[in-house]
C-alpha cells in the first residue's frame, strides 16, 4: 500500500471543494446576506431623517437646513422616496418603514440560516457517502489494514467538523461582503473615517493571525486524539470478556483515561485560544470605536445625526470584522478534518479494485489458478500456486495455521487480487466479469460468526431480499437452525445482541450457514465454518453438506477430519505452497503431512 504525505488544505482549496460539491449554495447564501446587509444599511441610514423629524417635529418643510452635504443628501433622498410612494413624511411613517425594513432583514437572516444549515448537512452526508463508496471499492487488503476506529471517526466525527467549516467559510465571505457594504455607506459620510476603519481592520487581522495558526495546530491534534480515543473505547468494548476474565480492567481503564485526558487538554487549549481572541478583540473594538467618535466630533465637524449614524456603521463594521476573525479561527481548527477525509478518499481511490462489466452467469467447467503469487508488505504469502477446481466438485484446504489457506480462498472469491498470475473461470480472466454478478452467485462463511444486533429473521434475510420466510425456514431446517430457534420465546423475532452475543458459538455458526444457503450460491466457501459446533451438530451439518455434493461447488477449510472427509480432493497448504494433494481423503491412512497434522490434533 502506497503511503501519501498528508496535504494541508488552505482557504482557496476549501472554496473550490465546496463549489464542486454544491455549486450554488455558497453563492446563494452570500447573495441573501448581501440583501440583509443592504436592508440593515438602509435602516441605519434612516436614523438621520428620524432624528431630524424628532428635532423638527413641527413640519417636514423645516428639513434641509443642515449644512453637511451627506446629511442633506440622505434627507433629500428619503423625502423624495416618501413622496414617490405617496407616504406622509412624518415620524409615524418613518418608524413604520424602518419596522418593515428590519422585518425584511429578519426574514433574510432566517432564510440565510436555514439555507446554511441545509447545505451544511448536505456536505456532511456527501463527504461520508463519498468516503464510504471509495472504501467499499478499495482492495480488501487495504480495507482490512485500516484501523476500524479511524474509519469510524472519518465517517462520522470528521464530516461534522467539515460541515462546521462550511458554515465558517460562508460566514467569512458573507460578513466580508457586509463590511464592504458598510464601508461604502460610511465613505459617503466620511472618507477619512472609512480609511481609518480599513487600516484598523488590517492591523487587527495581522494581530490575530498567530491565534489562527495555533487554532490550526490544535485542530490537527483534535483529529488524531479523537481517532485514538475511539480506538481505545472500541477495544474496551469488543475485548470486554477478555479484559474482565483476566482482571485487566484497570489496565484498559488507564489507557482510555489517558486518551480522554489528551482530548480534554486539547479542548481546553482550544477554548483558551478562542478566549484570548474574544477578550482582546473586545478591548480593541471599544478603543477603535471611541477613537473613531473622537475624530468625528473633534476634527471633522459632523452634525449629531451623522455622528450617530457613523458610530452605528463603525459598530457594524468592527462587529462584522470580529465575526470574520472568529470564524477564521474556527475554520483553521476544522480544516484538518477535511485533510484527513480527502487523504482517505484519495488513497482509497488509488487502492480501488478494477473489475470488468461482463455479466457472469456461472461457470461450466472449472476455476483455475495459474502461477499465482500474493505478497503482503514484503512477505510472499502465496507462492506459485497452480490448481483447478472443477464444476460442482468439493475441495478441501488443510494445513497449519498461517499457511495461506484463507488467503487462497480469498483469491478464489475475488476478495484478494494476486500480485502476479491469473485466476481463470472457464479460461476467462475472473476480473473481466462485473464484481456484483460474480459475488452474488457465491457465499462465503468465514472464520468468526458475523451477525448484526438485530432479530434472527432479519439476520437471515439480510442480503437475501429475494428470499421469503418459507425459504428461510427450509434452509434453517437443513442446518439444524430451526430446532434451536423454535425453543426461543420469540422464535425468529428474537434479538441476538451485538455480533450475536446472546447466542452460543455453535448457534451463531448455524445462523451464518443458513444465511449463506439462502443466497442459493453456485460456489460455497466454508472457512472453519463448523469449528464451534458440538459433535452431534457437526455430524448434522456434514450430512447437510453431503446433500449439496455434486449440486454446487464446495470449498472447505477445516481441521476436523469428519468435515474434510466429504471432499473429492484435498490440498495441503503450507508456507504458501501446495505441498501435497490427496485424492480421496482415505489416503490419510498413508504416511503424509495430513496424517501428521491430524495426529497433532490440529
Amino acid at each position: 500500500m502506497m503511503k501519501k504525505n498528508p496535504k494541508r488544505s488552505n482557504f482557496l482549496s476549501f472554496v473550490k471543494l465546496l463549489i464542486s460539491y454544491h455549486k450554488y449554495g455558497l453563492f446563494l447564501g452570500i447573495l441573501i446576506t448581501i440583501v440583509a446587509s443592504l436592508l440593515d444599511t438602509i435602516a441605519l441610514a434612516l436614523v438621520v431623517p428620524t432624528l431630524e423629524l424628532l428635532t423638527y417635529y413641527a413640519s417636514p418643510e423645516s428639513i434641509g437646513n443642515e449644512a453637511h452635504s451627506a446629511s442633506n443628501m440622505v434627507l433629500n433622498f428619503t423625502r423624495d422616496i416618501f413622496l414617490f410612494f405617496n407616504f406622509e413624511y412624518t415620524l409615524k411613517w418613518m418608524l413604520l418603514v424602518i419596522f418593515i425594513i428590519m422585518g425584511m432583514r429578519a426574514i433574510s437572516v432566517f432564510m440565510y440560516n436555514g439555507l446554511m444549515n441545509f447545505y451544511k448537512t448536505k456536505i456532511v452526508a456527501t463527504l461520508s457517502k463519498n468516503l464510504y463508496r471509495k472504501l467499499e471499492k478499495s482492495s480488501w487488503v487495504f480495507y482490512k489494514s485500516r484501523r476500524h476506529s479511524e474509519t469510524t471517526n472519518l465517517m462520522t466525527g470528521q464530516p461534522l467538523r467539515v460541515g462546521s467549516a462550511y458554515v465558517d467559510l460562508t460566514e467569512i465571505l458573507a460578513n466580508s461582503f457586509n463590511v464592504l457594504v458598510y464601508l461604502i455607506a460610511s465613505s459617503i459620510i466620511s472618507v477619512k473615517l472609512t480609511i481609518f476603519a480599513v487600516v484598523a481592520a488590517f492591523f487587527l487581522s495581522v494581530f490575530f493571525y498567530g491565534l489562527r495558526i495555533i487554532a490550526r495546530i490544535l485542530g490537527e491534534k483534535s483529529t488524531i486524539y479523537s481517532a485514538e480515543l475511539l480506538e481505545s473505547v472500541g477495544n474496551s468494548i469488543s475485548m470486554a470478556k477478555f479484559i474482565r476474565s483476566h482482571g485487566l480492567a484497570k489496565v484498559m481503564r488507564e489507557k482510555v483515561f489517558v486518551q480522554l485526558e489528551k482530548v480534554r487538554k486539547n479542548q481546553f487549549f482550544i477554548s483558551i485560544n478562542e478566549g484570548i481572541f474574544h477578550a482582546t478583540y473586545e478591548y480593541a473594538f471599544i478603543i477603535l470605536i471611541l477613537l473613531g467618535l473622537l475624530v468625528a466630533t473633534r476634527f471633522m465637524d459632523l452634525p449629531t445625526s451623522l455622528v450617530l449614524l457613523m458610530s452605528l456603521l463603525l459598530y457594524r463594521i468592527f462587529q462584522k470584522i470580529k465575526v470574520v476573525q472568529a470564524h477564521l479561527q474556527r475554520l483553521s481548527k476544522n480544516l484538518p478534518a477535511l485533510d484527513a477525509i480527502q487523504d482517505a478518499i484519495e488513497i482509497s481511490t488509488e487502492e480501488k479494485e478494477d473489475w470488468g462489466t461482463k455479466e457472469y452467469k456461472g461457470f461450466k467447467k472449472s476455476i483455475s489458478l495459474k502461477s499465482v503469487y500474493v505478497n503482503f508488505d514484503e512477505n510472499q504469502i502465496i507462492k506459485n500456486i497452480d490448481l483447478e477446481i472443477e464444476l460442482n466438485s468439493t475441495v478441501a484446504f488443510i494445513g497449519p495455521s498461517g499457511g495461506g489457506k484463507t488467503t487462497l480462498a480469498d483469491i478464489i472469491s475475488g476478495l484478494i487480487r494476486p500480485d502476479s498470475g491469473k485466476v481463470l473461470v472457464d479460461g476467462e480472466n475472473l476480473y473481466q466479469f462485473s464484481e456484483k454478478s460474480w459475488k452474488e452467485k457465491l457465499a462465503y462463511v468465514s472464520q468468526g460468526s458475523l451477525l448484526f444486533n438485530d432479530s434472527i429473521k432479519n439476520n437471515l434475510l439480510w442480503g437475501n431480499e429475494y428470499s421469503d420466510e418459507k425459504e428461510m425456514i427450509k434452509a434453517a431446517r437443513s442446518f439444524s437452525t430451526h430446532k434451536f430457534v423454535n425453543k426461543m420465546p420469540e422464535k425468529y423475532d428474537t434479538k441476538i445482541g451485538d455480533v450475536g452475543s446472546n447466542l452460543s458459538g455453535g448457534e451463531r455458526q448455524r445462523l451464518v450457514l443458513t444465511r449463506a444457503m439462502l443466497r442459493k450460491p453456485r460456489i460455497l466457501i466454508l472457512d472453519e465454518a463448523t469449528s464451534e459446533l458440538d459433535s452431534n451438530t457437526q455430524s448434522e451439518i456434514v450430512s447437510s453438506l453431503k446433500t449439496l455434493k455434486g449440486k454446487i461447488t464446495l470449498l472447505i477449510i477445516a481441521h476436523r477430519l469428519e468435515t474434510i472427509n466429504i471432499a473429492d480432493k484435498i490440498y495441503f497448504i503450507d508456507s504458501g505452497n501446495i505441498s501435497e494433494i490427496l485424492d480421496p481423503i482415505d489416503t490419510i491412512t498413508k504416511e503424509s503431512k495430513m496424517k501428521e497434522l491430524f495426529s497433532k490434533g490440529n
